[in-house]
């Protein structure tokens, strides 16, 4: 039926309210049914405690009673309801009172009043009747019966077993079956409904010619070849690529999700393509990357599919970063990172610990230059930019790379640390503060409350300020760690200070910082401003304090010297610029194909 305007009194009347349209009645369901459900049930329907200003809003018949106040809605002339009235806060009436609704949903709500109200609930009850209504069994819950419909007086129509069920529906609703198809319609709707592509003539005429001589054969066969055809996938992963909000339309504030936009696309095609079976499809899009594989290749096909998440999900794991830790956010990235793909981390700190062949003095700067480009490279949400040696001779604080979160536009430095498994300097305590502070508590300091007083001190800023990325090697065995200590379990852990005697012939004393179980967790060096930077500051032990340290590479790792890298910085350093810019562009596509060989898109 089509929709027509009735005048506003006719509400009252719920018997004379017209039927409504099929498009009316999907947007309710889409945009309306919800949003009255979730802020309005509360206090407007049969299950509220009270119901707020006599007003119901669960059902179309309470709908259009008019509540304490008149009519809530005017059909097709939304500015004078009630309703859009109490949504937008006017004329002293607010509703939800907990706090306005979104823009959007109001919107939604001035376009169903604009377009008649269409409203497809019903209520068989009273509005003021709290008797609760009672479920009808669902029909898939049932037990399996055995029906037969009723004598039909189209028989011949018959040629599946369902169709005796639909034949018996539409003569009780009196339609008339639709004439048979002609030759043609057959090839087209195979293909249509399957590929979504149309046959070409020839394919028509040989299909016609196969139907004529065995029709359920020729059916058979054509099914069979298109659900063979890669353009099968194609049509069907279509309908999920619309739903997915990397797929369909890009969602700019997260950088990370469009590297693997098509490659997340093709592997939803052969999945459907290769009959993938769905629990695998769906187990894969979640957990791929952890679950167990035959080869490297299948592991990489695996982890291809586990940006469902991120894709499908309203929030993304990596969109809950804030400004609350952004180091700590950053740190937990790269773990990440490390865990899915070794193999650039690997390769990498190989390439680092390359350079004390070349040479230690120049070691520290290279791997900071390299730590910084790595980030670029291969963290996609994030941006460094190595500070440079003639900035921080006289810097104000400890950094060696400043980082950008480019989700969340927050800013940090990172101060880099190359040192063997051992004594790991945290900061340099330039000020000169905190042994002098550490001196007037005495030379034992006991108890968390006393040791918690301390820590808070401005002379202990930096124990919670300075981000040390540390990357710890063993020579000896070639293997190395990348090592952050965590200073909120080293401050709430810590319930002893002890004033101790450096060791190893050193002259000045030393505070150590002790657990309940008296766990060495790291120390304060004696040394004033003017001292050698390795006579001063905060200190800890990558193997006594092992216990307060977070292992981005999740324990140690093997690593190679890469020689050839050392014959190329040979080369450089006697070569022109021009050379110098022919190998950096060699540099920059062996990069990309790493890249893929690690299963990531370059960006």
């Amino acid at each position: 039926m089509r929709h027509s305007i009735t005048p506003p009194n006719t509400w009252a009347d719920p018997s004379r309210v017209w039927a409504s349209p099929p498009a009316d009645v999907a947007f309710f369901e889409t945009h309306i049914r919800s949003a009255l459900v979730w802020h309005c049930d509360e206090c407007h329907s049969r299950q509220s405690k009270s119901v707020k200003s006599g007003l119901r809003l669960d059902s179309r018949e309470a709908l259009h009673q008019n509540g304490d106040s008149g009519p809530v809605t005017i059909p097709n002339d939304p500015e004078p309801s009630l309703l859009i009235q109490s949504l937008k806060y006017q004329n002293d009436l607010e509703m939800p009172p907990s706090g306005q609704l979104p823009n959007h949903i109001i919107q939604a709500f001035e376009k169903w009043i604009a377009s008649g109200a269409s409203d497809p609930r019903t209520d068989s009850q009273p509005a003021n009747d709290d008797t609760p209504l009672k479920s009808e069994p669902h029909w898939s819950l049932q037990p399996l019966k055995s029906e037969s419909p009723s004598t039909m007086n189209k028989p011949e129509w018959i040629i599946q077993p369902i169709d005796r069920f639909i034949l018996a529906q539409m003569e009780e609703e009196t339609i008339e079956p639709s004439p048979d198809a002609n030759w043609y319609t057959p090839p087209r709707r195979l293909n249509f409904d399957l590929i979504g592509l149309p046959p070409t003539p020839a394919e028509i005429e040989a299909f016609i010619a196969d139907m004529m001589s065995d029709t359920e054969q020729a059916l058979s066969e054509k099914v069979d070849q298109l659900l063979a055809t890669p353009q099968f996938g194609e049509r069907w992963a279509r309908s999920l690529a619309r739903r997915s909000a990397l797929l369909g339309k890009q969602r700019q504030e997260s950088r990370h999700l469009a590297p693997s936009r098509q490659r997340y696309r093709n592997w939803i095609i052969e999945a459907i393509n290769r009959d993938l079976p769905y629990d695998e499809f769906i187990h894969q899009q979640i957990a791929g990357d952890l679950l167990p594989t035959a080869s490297n290749e299948a592991h990489q096909d695996q982890q291809i599919a586990t940006p469902f998440l991120a894709y499908w999900c309203p929030i993304s794991n990596f969109d809950r970063m804030t400004q609350t830790d952004p180091y700590k956010d950053f740190t937990a990235r790269l773990k990440l990172l490390a865990s899915k793909h070794p193999d650039l981390i690997t390769t990498t700190l190989s390439n680092i610990f390359t350079m004390r062949l070349i040479g230690n003095k120049t070691h520290g700067d290279l791997a900071e230059i390299a730590i910084a480009e790595f980030i670029n490279q291969y963290m996609y949400d994030f941006h460094s930019v190595h500070v440079g040696k003639d900035l921080y001779r006289a810097k104000s604080q400890e950094e060696d790379v400043k980082i950008i979160n480019e989700i969340i536009k927050a800013k940090f430095s990172v101060s880099l640390k190359a040192y063997g498994d051992g004594p790991l300097q945290l900061s340099t305590d330039k000020n000169f503060r905190m042994f002098p502070r550490l001196e007037q508590e005495g030379d034992n300091i006991i108890g968390r409350e006393t040791v918690e007083a301390v820590l808070d001190d401005l002379a202990f800023s930096d124990f919670r300020n300075i981000n040390v990325l540390s990357l710890i090697y063993n020579e000896k065995q070639q293997k190395c760690n990348i090592l952050v200590f965590d200073y909120h379990q080293a401050e709430s852990k810590t319930v002893q200070i002890r004033r101790e005697m450096s060791r190893r012939g050193r002259k000045h004393p030393v505070f150590r910082f002790y657990d309940k179980d008296d766990n060495y967790i790291c120390e304060v060096r004696y040394g004033d401003a003017a001292a050698n930077a390795l006579q001063r500051g905060l200190w800890t032990h990558t193997k006594n304090g092992l216990t307060y340290f977070n292992s981005i590479t999740n324990g140690w790792i093997d690593y190679s010297h890469n020689l050839v890298l050392v014959k190329l910085f040979s080369y450089a350093l006697v070569s022109l610029e021009s050379g110098h810019a022919d190998a950096l562009e060699k540099v920059k596509e062996d990069i990309v194909r790493f890249k893929k060989l690690s299963g990531m898109q370059s960006h």
